[in-house]
Order: C-alpha cells, then sequence, then structure tokens
C-alpha cells in the first residue's frame, strides 16, 4: 500500500495555497484603501500642475502691461511704459497695396489722404566704357589713383598695375581695390557683356539724389575707362549707351522717389518714407501712370488691435474658468481654487477708484467687456470700446493700466498662488509629500502582509503534515486490525 502523504502531497499543497491566498484577499482591502487615497492625491497634483501652467499663461499675457515679480517678499509690478503707446495704437489701409503699403503708429492722427506715386528712388549706376578682354589694357607699370564721392563722403582708391596686364585683369584689379576700401559707400562690380568684352559698373549702396556719385583722379586711368568724357553735371549726365561710359540716369534729382499729395511735389532719398505724415510710413512699390487714380490712406483707431491686447488676458482668465468649472469635485474641496474663481468673477464688478473722470469708464462693462453666467468674459460691445479708444485712448488703458487697475488687481491674487512660496507651490508640495508617505505606507503593509502569509503558509503546512501523518497511522492500525481479526475466524473454522 502507497504511503497516503504521497498521494495527499498535491492536496495539500494546494490547500495551503488557498489558504493563504484567502488571507492576502482579506488583507488587500487595507491596501486598496491606501491606494484610493493615493489616487485622489494624484489627481489633485495633475490639477494643481495644470492650474499653475494656466496661471503662467495669465502672466505671460499680462506680460506687455507690465514686469512682474512673484518670488519676493511682495508683489511687485512695474508698468510698462509702452503699454499706452499699444493703447494709442492706429492701423491705416491703402486703396491700392501693389502701388504703396503704410504702416501707423501711436502718433499718427485719424484721417484720410489721397496721394500718387509718381516715381520711386534708384541707386545711382555708373557704367565704364565696352572693353575687349584680351587686349592689352595699355598703361605702363604704377599707381593709379582716382577719387569717388557719395553724399559728401570722398574715398580715394589707388590701383597698382605692372604694365602687362589685359583689359580683363585690370578691371578686376580696379574692382577689387574700390571693394577693398573701408566704409566705401558704392559697390564695384566686373560684368562680361559678351563673350569677348566687360565693362564695370559702380552702383551707390543707397537711393536717392544725396547718394550720387562722382569721381575724380588720374586722366589716364579714367580714359581707358572711358570715364574722362563722362559729364557729371547733376541736371545732365552723360547717359551709358552699349559701348559708351556713363550714367543710367541722366538727371541725380531723378534718383529720388516722388510723390505728390495734396498738389505738393515731395521727394525723398528712399522708397521708405516715414516723415511726411506724423505717425505714417509710406513703403513704394511702384510708380503710377499719368491716369491712373490716387492711392486713398485711411488711418483710424486700432480697435481691433486694442480689442486682441485686452482679449489676451480675458482669454487666459476664461481658460482657467473653464479648468475650474470642469474639475469641480477638485475645485469645491479647495478653497484657494474656490477663491481663485471667486476673484476672477469679482473683475467684472470692480470699479477703478483712481478714475475721476465722471466721463471716463471706470468698469470692465462700461468698455462693452461682460461675463456670461459660467463666469467667462467676452466683448458684447465694440462699438463703445471704438468710441472711447477715438476720444482718448488713455481712457481705455487706465482700466487696465493704473495703480488700482485691472492687471495689477490680477496681479495681486496671481501673487498669492504663483512663486516659490505661492499657495499653489505649497499645496504641490504638500501632495507629494503625502503620496510619498502612503507609497511607504503600501510598501509597509505589504510586507506585513507578506510576512504573516508566508508565518501562516508555514503553520497550515505544519498542521496538514501532522494531520495526514495521523491520518497515516490511523489507516495503517486500521489495516492491521481487520487483517488480524481475519486470521482468527479461519482457525476456529
Amino acid at each position: 500500500m502507497a504511503d497516503i502523504s504521497s498521494v495527499t502531497s498535491n492536496s495539500s499543497n494546494t490547500q495551503v495555497e488557498q489558504l493563504v491566498q484567502a488571507f492576502r484577499a482579506s488583507e488587500q482591502t487595507k491596501i486598496d484603501s491606501i491606494k484610493t487615497k493615493k489616487n485622489t492625491l494624484e489627481t489633485n497634483q495633475v490639477f494643481f500642475n495644470n492650474l499653475f501652467t494656466k496661471l503662467n499663461s495669465l502672466v505671460s499675457a499680462m506680460d506687455k502691461y507690465g514686469n512682474y515679480n512673484f518670488n519676493s517678499g511682495s508683489p511687485l509690478f512695474t508698468k510698462n511704459n509702452s503699454i499706452d503707446k499699444l493703447f494709442r495704437a492706429k492701423a491705416i489701409t491703402s486703396s491700392k497695396t501693389d502701388v504703396l503699403t503704410a504702416t501707423a503708429n501711436s502718433d499718427a492722427i485719424p484721417s484720410s489722404v489721397s496721394l500718387k506715386v509718381e516715381r520711386l528712388a534708384s541707386n545711382d549706376v555708373l557704367i565704364t566704357k565696352k572693353l575687349t578682354l584680351a587686349d592689352q589694357f595699355g598703361l605702363n607699370s604704377g599707381n593709379y589713383n582716382f577719387d569717388i564721392t557719395v553724399n559728401g563722403d570722398t574715398k580715394s582708391i589707388s590701383v597698382a598695375l605692372t604694365g602687362t596686364e589685359s583689359n580683363e585683369d585690370a578691371m578686376k584689379k580696379i574692382v577689387q581695390a574700390i571693394n577693398n576700401t573701408d566704409d566705401i559707400k558704392i559697390n564695384a562690380n566686373y560684368i562680361k557683356d559678351t563673350t569677348i568684352t566687360g565693362r564695370l559698373t559702380l552702383t551707390s549702396k543707397n537711393s536717392g539724389t544725396d547718394n550720387a556719385l562722382t569721381f575724380s583722379g588720374d586722366n589716364d586711368l579714367l580714359s581707358k575707362l572711358g570715364l574722362d568724357m563722362v559729364s557729371q553735371e547733376s541736371s545732365s549726365r552723360s547717359i551709358a549707351n552699349d559701348n559708351d561710359a556713363g550714367y543710367v540716369i541722366t538727371n541725380s534729382l531723378d534718383l529720388s522717389s516722388k510723390i505728390v499729395m495734396n498738389s505738393l511735389n515731395i521727394y525723398r532719398n528712399s522708397n521708405t518714407i516715414d516723415d511726411v505724415i506724423p505717425g505714417v510710413t509710406f513703403n513704394l512699390l511702384k510708380p503710377q501712370e499719368a491716369n491712373d487714380q490716387p492711392v486713398v490712406l485711411t488711418t483710424q483707431v486700432a480697435t481691433n488691435g486694442v480689442k486682441d491686447l485686452i482679449n489676451n488676458v480675458l482669454t487666459s482668465l476664461n481658460d482657467i474658468i473653464d479648468f475650474i468649472n470642469s474639475n469641480k469635485q477638485v475645485a469645491r474641496s479647495e478653497s484657494s481654487v474656490n477663491q481663485l474663481r471667486f476673484n476672477i468673477r469679482s473683475l467684472a464688478s470692480v470699479k477703478i477708484d483712481s478714475i475721476t473722470n465722471e466721463n471716463s469708464p471706470k468698469y470692465l462693462s462700461d468698455i462693452g467687456i461682460k461675463i456670461d453666467s459660467n463666469g467667462k468674459f467676452s466683448f458684447t460691445d465694440t462699438t463703445t470700446l471704438e468710441k472711447y479708444l477715438k476720444e482718448d485712448p488713455m481712457k481705455v488703458a487706465q482700466i487696465f493700466t493704473n495703480e488700482d487697475g485691472i492687471i495689477r488687481k490680477i496681479n495681486d491674487f496671481v501673487y498669492n498662488l504663483q512663486g516659490n512660496d505661492g499657495l499653489i507651490s505649497q499645496k504641490k508640495s504638500s501632495i507629494t509629500k503625502q503620496i510619498k508617505n502612503y507609497d511607504d505606507k503600501i510598501k509597509e503593509t505589504q510586507s506585513r502582509i507578506d510576512t504573516q502569509a508566508e508565518n501562516l503558509r508555514k503553520q497550515y503546512t505544519t498542521m496538514l503534515k501532522t494531520y495526514y501523518e495521523a491520518m497515516n497511522q490511523y489507516n495503517s492500525y486500521s489495516s492491521f486490525s481487520s487483517s488480524g481479526l481475519g486470521t482468527s475466524s479461519n482457525m476456529l473454522m
């Protein structure tokens, strides 16, 4: 007969394992309870991380209004001096953007003006005569000097020749000598106009009559280049042709741009003109024909620009409100979050006490900004905003930029949340510590359960071993008794 322990060993192991797993299952609720609390904290941690990011976006939206320091001992705000210009911004439109475009700054005066672009400004160009490249230049060895004058600035150029140069060699040396001259106001180029001939071009770096170029110097050198025959008289300069030297434009006055505004002829050295109308810069693109209609430029207050400036802040505030509203469970349990929502909503009804002019707006609602039932801001009346901007842009600006204005009020309550010592930083730090404590507690509890389970496994194994040994002895005894009784009966018979 087989040993009963060998027959029941697998059953014993299974029973022990079932008993241990039953114990573990009964203890798992303790770990699950800790994990539930940890998960809640992790949810809060994500919430505050995201809220911190959204507050940073709000601060970025306020950057144009001033400078902030949220890590100091008290909230600091320094108004940006250029913010007033942004509220005084103007917009300008052109009726012919292919002819002329324009920009307007805060100094521009709302108005409408018409003008014609008769000529664009040009860079002066002087071209030498055509030379056959392979022919000898024909000057003896030595240094040859000449001067170039642009806008009253004269530069002296010296060209060293060996007397053996071809026309091509000489032209290359002249170009190199010119372009190597410090601060010279022209560019020199050697160009092959055909496969066997070439010419030099001298071009002013800047456009306009003031930058017309003139020259003088060694007559032998100028003669070789054909420049000795070129008239430099400003109103009747020699014109270059396919063979002879000369200028591209005969009258140096025609190097300047020309516009006609209100029957006034206006000349400038550049095609970018910023000194005709206060605060307005013209960018001339092409000249018009005599029968073309004038270009109409209309300057007005930049309502959309100011609206965008304000909306950048409002959008960030709305984003925070949306975020809080979509996380109501967390928000309800956090007083700091409820206070933030209250502070944002209160901006809709706050009065700027420093504004004393009875004709000036003192509330956001006075410039067309309303708040809806969800606590979100929006412009509902742009006409009102435009009205105040036309009257005086500072009437709008002071609502935001005064010492007790909207931006300062936002700055003050954001300061309490942001920064190294802000409530959010403290909250995030506290949550991190609590999560770590729960992690430690989970490990500690799991370790205790593992130890208890192992002890139970040993106890169960010992108990079952004892039980099976007893059963084995009992079965052996029963078998022996049954066998002995049967033998006595046979003997009596």
